[in-house]
Order: C-alpha cells, then sequence, then structure tokens
C-alpha cells in the first residue's frame, strides 16, 4: 500500500469552498427563522453544522490528505467527546427546566 502525501494531490477550490460556507451560513440563518418547530430547527442547522466542518476539516486543515493514520488519533478524540458530552447532559437538562 503506497502512502499518498499532501504534494501528489492538486491544489484544492479554496475559493469555491469559501463561497459554499458563506451559502451553508446563510441557509442555516433562514433556516433558523423559517421553522416554528424548535427540534426540527435544530436538527437542521447542526446538519448543516456538521456540512460546514467537514468542508473545513477537509481542505482548509488539510485532513482529507492525511493518510489512515488520522483515525488512529481522532477516533478515540471522538469517544471522549461522547462521553463528556453524555456525562453533562443530566445537567443541561436540569438547567433547562
Amino acid at each position: 500500500m503506497s502512502e499518498t502525501r499532501a504534494e501528489d494531490h492538486k491544489e484544492p477550490p479554496y475559493l469555491l469552498i469559501a463561497v459554499v460556507l458563506l451559502t451553508l451560513t446563510i441557509g442555516s440563518f433562514f433556516i433558523s427563522e423559517q421553522f416554528e418547530s424548535r427540534l426540527l430547527t435544530v436538527l437542521l442547522v447542526m446538519c448543516i453544522a456538521t456540512a460546514k466542518t467537514t468542508l473545513v476539516a477537509g481542505f482548509f486543515m488539510h485532513v482529507k490528505f492525511e493518510g489512515a493514520w488520522l483515525y488512529a488519533l481522532t477516533i478515540p478524540a471522538v469517544i471522549l467527546a461522547a462521553v463528556l458530552v453524555s456525562a453533562l447532559l443530566p445537567d443541561v437538562a436540569f438547567l433547562v427546566r
């Protein structure tokens, strides 16, 4: 298996990605003003935020061009973040009531 390097890839279309990010940001603003259902609004805006995060991490932080070793570093961090969020949910739910 050959390791790919950042030098092996052509230059990403940074301007296009910035325009897509701007469009998604404007879209999330209009979605937040459009729907009456708070749950639907939060879910849609979180989906857009996930897409924006994927674009930023993939292209601007060059994660897209890293090798498979990156997963060995990020998967434990994601698991730890999920555990920490789960541990804090009872406190947040108590504050909301």
